[in-house]
């Protein structure tokens, strides 16, 4: 469990509630009483659901309500985001956007590049690949206290694969590293008049996460 002197006792409760969410068997019972236990995170949830960002037929009263709404595969993606969210909190601006872009830019482009089915995947692999920087941690430290598939793993441990193709993608698109992208967009099947709309719409998502 996370125990550095450096990190918050309100960010080793949010990273609990990232541990919980993630669980290969997610007990929602457990995530929902983490959540009710972090006051910063279970108001970030219910006012981002409660939000245009997130237009849901009813409103949201309660955490076990946006649990069951959401089901295990949108819990465990939203959730996450949240409290990576909370975790980040204190850090530069640009940090705390950063893996909310990575993650919304990773997702729209998993059908561009055939993988529709692997969206939900990459937006988590985008999402937890700032955590070492958040936490100011190595990865596989990081690695060590959360469970997730092991292709996320492996992308972020930088392990060539089908994740790790994508987010060098998204990676060298982020960094301007311009001479990569024709020949990745080829591989990978995306078109490349595509990207600059996708990127662009991942930024404003980012944006209306954190500023609602």
């Amino acid at each position: 469990m996370l125990s550095r002197k450096d990190i918050s006792q309100n960010q080793i409760n949010h990273w609990l509630v990232l541990q919980a969410v993630n669980r290969a068997e997610m007990d929602i019972a457990e995530v929902s009483e983490r959540i009710k236990a972090e006051a910063s995170l279970r108001f970030r949830l219910l006012r981002y659901l409660n939000s245009q960002a997130f237009p849901l037929m009813v409103e949201v009263h309660s955490i076990p309500h946006a649990l069951s709404l959401l089901g295990e595969r949108g819990a465990r993606k939203w959730v996450s985001l949240i409290a990576l969210t909370c975790m980040a909190s204190g850090k530069p601006a640009e940090l705390a956007a950063l893996p909310l872009i990575r993650a919304q830019f990773c997702e729209l482009l998993a059908p561009c590049a055939r993988q529709p089915d692997s969206a939900n995947d990459l937006f988590l692999l985008g999402l937890l690949s700032a955590m070492d920087a958040i936490l100011d941690m190595r990865m596989p430290d990081v690695l060590k206290e959360i469970t997730v598939h092991q292709e996320i793993r492996d992308a972020l441990m930088g392990k060539a694969d089908k994740f790790r193709e994508i987010f060098e993608f998204a990676l060298n698109y982020e960094h301007g590293r311009w001479d990569e992208i024709g020949p990745s967009a080829a591989r990978l099947g995306i078109q490349e008049d595509l990207i600059p709309e996708l990127y662009v719409a991942s930024v404003e998502w980012a944006r209306q996460i954190l500023y609602p």
